[in-house]
């Protein structure tokens, strides 16, 4: 069962199932409402396989997953929220007795991220480093802006010397560089739920940063001025829906996500995902392949399964590829 089958990332999940030969189930949020206990009860059958795309996560409670330990049902969900991603965790004991899987951050973050540090043959990173470059014409809605948001009206957390700690959004910059000499990007600090799955698979992680180029015409300045006023997130928030229709039109078609793995040694091993349109199926990938795999039979552990567990990096790699992703790894 797919919910959010209407969105961006939901019906790029529908349409690679359905290429993949299976034809999922995407009831309207009328019918299936996330939030609401009793019509959950009455949709799902134990051992349903649920793909969860309705965000923005931020503002979810964990009744979907509370359904499932009632029910017996694994559910893979797309979240890039660090807050919902603790909330997770914070049933694991819980998943764990009823037998039932959740793939929490099934997506770019962190599924694709995990994917790539084990595919950078560093085995105890120091640091991992993340620029999104979203496909702005693409992707632009008001729950991705929501998401952006709240990183730059709100205090942000980030894993830095080893323990999350409290820093401003957007507060600082860096660049990052693409390969085949093409340009280098600046990526601002956000908040994301990287910085609290990988270090329960890597403890040797000291920083984990997520970054975000907007990739909108004047867009990163406008909001680095704007913070600078008082108040100036609030006003980012009122504007926002301008700020939608202002990045659909002079926003990029293209996309990517770049990832830098540093050992302690310092050796440093990047790896860029783009594509010059429908980047964002970087994003939905590794929920499509998760969700065949439990439905023909899959079984990973119970509770909540580690993100470098979500999908094998190499057939993630090869049907990326195969979706017109450029991947390079320098």
């Amino acid at each position: 069962m797919l919910l959010g089958s209407s969105g961006v990332f939901g019906s790029a999940i529908a349409t690679a199932l359905r290429e993949r030969g299976v034809d999922p189930l995407a009831p309207s949020h009328a019918q299936v409402d996330v939030e609401r206990s009793e019509l959950l009860l009455g949709s799902l059958q134990p051992r349903d396989v649920v793909i969860d795309a309705c965000g923005p996560f931020h503002l979810r409670s964990t009744a979907l997953v509370e359904v499932a330990i009632k029910v017996g049902v694994d559910v893979i969900d797309l979240s890039d929220n660090l807050d919902y991603a603790l909330a997770i965790y914070a049933l694991d004991d819980r998943l764990r007795r009823a037998g039932v899987s959740v793939l929490t951050s099934c997506s770019a973050v962190s599924a694709v991220t995990a994917a790539v540090v084990r595919k950078s043959d560093i085995e105890n990173p120091a640091r991992v480093s993340v620029c999104l470059l979203p496909a702005s014409q693409e992707t632009s809605s008001p729950s991705t802006a929501a998401s952006l948001l709240r990183s730059l009206a709100h205090r942000i957390r980030v894993l830095r010397d080893g323990r999350l700690t409290s820093v401003t959004g957007w507060s600082s910059s860096r660049t990052f560089r693409l390969p085949n000499g093409r340009r280098a990007v600046r990526g601002y600090l956000a908040e994301s739920a990287d910085a609290v799955t990988l270090p329960r698979v890597w403890p040797s992680l000291r920083t984990v940063e997520f970054m975000v180029d907007t990739q909108v015409t004047g867009m990163n300045r406008i909001i680095s001025t704007s913070l600078i006023l008082p108040s100036g997130g609030r006003l980012l928030e009122r504007l926002a829906p301008a700020g939608l229709g202002f990045a659909r039109l002079l926003g990029s078609a293209s996309g990517g996500y770049v990832v830098e793995v540093e050992a302690a040694d310092g050796r440093v091993a990047t790896t860029a995902l783009v594509a010059r349109r429908r980047s964002y199926i970087t994003a939905a990938m590794p929920a499509t392949l998760a969700a065949i795999s439990l439905a023909r039979g899959g079984s990973p552990p119970p509770g909540v399964v580690p993100p470098d567990r979500h999908c094998d990096p190499d057939e993630l790699f090869a049907e990326l590829r195969k979706t017109g992703i450029q991947i390079d790894q320098y």
